[in-house]
């Protein structure tokens, strides 16, 4: 999939497509998913608006992305992850 949407970007057939223009999609892949959990850790907002948005591409990665996506919306939308993390608690605990 990514091939393709690279391929796309690039005018290019995903065929002609060399793994050495895939690597600036990796590496940013691989900061999203180190940065995001850590955000998620330390309880800061853009986190969870950012995990929201990586759930949405990870619904497409059936049946395992799907039911981890919708357990995903579903918990950062409950009250309690709004609480979590909202500016208010400024990253402290609740207790």
């Amino acid at each position: 999939m990514t091939i393709g949407i690279i391929a796309v970007l690039l005018r290019k057939r995903p065929q002609d497509v060399l793994p050495l223009e895939m690597i600036p999609v990796a590496l940013l892949s691989a900061v999203l998913l180190f940065l995001i959990p850590y955000g998620l850790f330390k309880r800061k907002r853009w986190a969870r608006i950012s995990v929201l948005i990586l759930s949405g591409v990870f619904v497409w990665l059936f049946p395992l992305g799907t039911i981890l996506a919708a357990y995903t919306w579903w918990f950062m939308h409950s009250e309690e992850a709004k609480q979590l993390y909202s500016n208010v608690n400024k990253g402290e605990p609740t207790k």
